[in-house]
């Protein structure tokens, strides 16, 4: 049978609570026994020791008259039975008057008249608890008797049996208490635990986001909070992974249906001259051209976020790369007349991946001049400033408005579809670039004013080379 945490707090607390009383009243108990019996048998022997040394010259002189008067007056001073034995274990002296002039074997007695003090709890169905107590009588070096009280000590006992009584009240009413507090407790423990175990089996259900309501301010609330952190943070994913299947799903759609129709035209009538066939081809390799960097794009895309890239940091010099990235744009900045300009330090070095960073000023400088009308300038440089180095890539193009400068970052964000289109975009330049720095922990922002221009700026730490 499986029993719930709630219940098997309360069970530990009753136990533990119920086992600490149950200890506490047991040595309790024997304490105050030893105590309350222990009095009685100081006073006992008191009286015990007084009569003795009366005693003492009537026993000589075998004098049974005092003796038994002597018992008869202590015993009802007292009010328990007295003998006074001779050494012969003779009573001479009794309260009672029973056995005067009798011979009685009593093993407390036997010892006193060895010279023993000695006293004794005897238990008896018919008369409840006695104390038996025994001292010798001294005449000089020489025992020449012995005084035996019989005291009644049921009072004792029965006060030991209320005081018992009390302590198992007490351990069940607290053992209850205990019980309905522990699960009070257990509760205030398992209905956060629980309320994540919930919250978890929905999210594994496909419930992202889901949060859970934890009031607590200790460990359970520090929980909840990075549940409900990571449960939000897994929602954004979700939807970052949905949105990016469903845009990369649409941007493959668009060349899939393209090369369906040119497909589908050259089977209905195939082309009368080479020059037809020719622009037929020319159309399906563009959009075949126009998957592949999309593919590839996001074949690329896919590697940065996983860090599975093979991520190399070396010593760069950043002067040559720039110059690397002006050399493979000048084709398509020579077809626009646009100049590029290099602005860097001979000699400027720094630890970075050198193809990734490639990249990254590549796709900022492929945008600057496909946005900048004919016949401008395109101007990247770079810069060291306390231990950062910082890339930016300036163009005298269009501009970015304010609204669309916080979203150009984003997976298949355009600006102006179809212009992005016409222009061979696929809308994951920026994302890459993105990622890519972000894997150096670095930064990159975007400055823009419309009509005048656009400024991206790359900002990378000193990161350490590792052998």
């Amino acid at each position: 049978m499986k029993l719930r945490l709630g219940i098997k707090i309360g069970l530990t607390y009753l136990l533990i609570i119920f086992t600490a009383i149950a200890a506490f009243g047991y040595f309790a108990l024997q304490d105050i026994e030893q105590s309350l019996i222990q009095e009685r048998k100081n006073v006992l022997l008191s009286y015990a020791n007084i009569i003795a040394e009366r005693a003492a010259p009537y026993l000589r002189e075998q004098n049974n008259a005092y003796l038994n008067y002597l018992a008869e007056d202590f015993g009802e001073s007292i009010g328990h039975r007295i003998l006074i034995f001779n050494s012969a274990s003779t009573i001479l002296g009794d309260s009672s008057g029973l056995f005067r002039g009798q011979e009685l074997i009593i093993s407390v007695v036997a010892d006193a008249l060895q010279g023993e003090s000695i006293a004794q709890t005897n238990h008896y169905p018919d008369y409840g608890s006695l104390l038996y107590l025994a001292v010798p009588v001294a005449s000089g070096k020489q025992i020449v008797g012995a005084v035996f009280i019989s005291a009644d000590i049921n009072d004792v006992i029965e006060r030991l049996d209320q005081t018992r009584n009390r302590l198992l009240a007490t351990a069940i009413g607290s053992g209850i208490l205990a019980l309905l507090i522990s699960l009070l407790l257990a509760r205030i423990i398992t209905v956060p635990i629980r309320n994540l175990t919930q919250a978890a089996k929905r999210m594994a259900a496909g419930d992202y986001g889901h949060q859970v309501r934890v009031k607590n301010h200790d460990e359970l609330g520090i929980l909840a909070d990075s549940f409900n952190e990571m449960s939000e943070k897994v929602k954004q994913e979700d939807i970052i992974r949905r949105q990016f299947i469903a845009n990369a799903s649409h941007e493959l759609k668009s060349p899939v249906a393209a090369l369906k129709v040119l497909v589908e035209s050259l089977l209905i009538k195939y082309p009368e001259s080479k020059e037809e066939a020719q622009e037929f081809l020319r159309d399906i390799d563009g959009q075949l051209d126009r998957m592949s960097r999309l593919v590839n794009d996001l074949l690329l895309l896919s590697k940065i976020e996983r860090n599975k890239a093979s991520f190399k940091l070396e010593t760069v010099h950043i002067s040559q790369l720039l110059a690397e990235v002006k050399e493979s744009l000048r084709p398509l900045a020579a077809y626009k007349n646009i100049e590029i300009i290099i602005e860097a330090q001979e000699q400027l070095t720094w630890p970075a991946d050198r193809d990734m960073l490639y990249r990254s000023v590549y796709n900022l400088a492929d945008n600057a001049i496909k946005y900048s009308p004919e016949n401008k300038e395109v101007r990247i440089t770079s810069t060291v400033d306390q231990e950062k180095l910082m890339i930016s890539v300036i163009d005298q193009g269009v501009g970015i408005t304010p609204e669309h400068q916080e979203k150009i970052f984003s997976r298949f964000y355009r600006i102006d579809k179809a212009r992005e289109r016409t222009k061979g975009g696929t809308g994951l330049g920026l994302p890459i670039v993105q990622e890519i720095i972000n894997l150096h922990q670095g930064t990159v922002s975007v400055t823009s004013v419309p009509g005048q221009g656009t400024e991206f700026q790359i900002v990378l730490p000193a990161l350490r080379q590792t052998k």
